[in-house]
């Protein structure tokens, strides 16, 4: 059986590596400064079940590598 999920609220820096479940509330993708057709990152904005929110990004070079762009 794998692991429980761990809060948002119980994350640290200290640990790399995390096994979250959340919904995804809101997310919006920041242009390039030099080229607004050109994505720079996608944001988005976490949710998990205990209501604990947080910010996270995902940066031009994963996204290419995830073909998201």
């Amino acid at each position: 059986m794998p692991p429980p999920f761990d809060m948002i609220s119980k994350m640290h820096p200290s640990r790399e590596a995390w096994r979250l479940k959340v919904r995804v509330l809101r997310l919006w993708v920041v242009p390039s400064f030099g080229n607004h057709d050109v994505p720079n990152s996608m944001e988005m904005i976490l949710l998990d079940e205990h209501c604990g929110k947080i910010q996270a990004t995902v940066k031009k070079p994963l996204l290419n590598k995830l073909g998201i762009i």
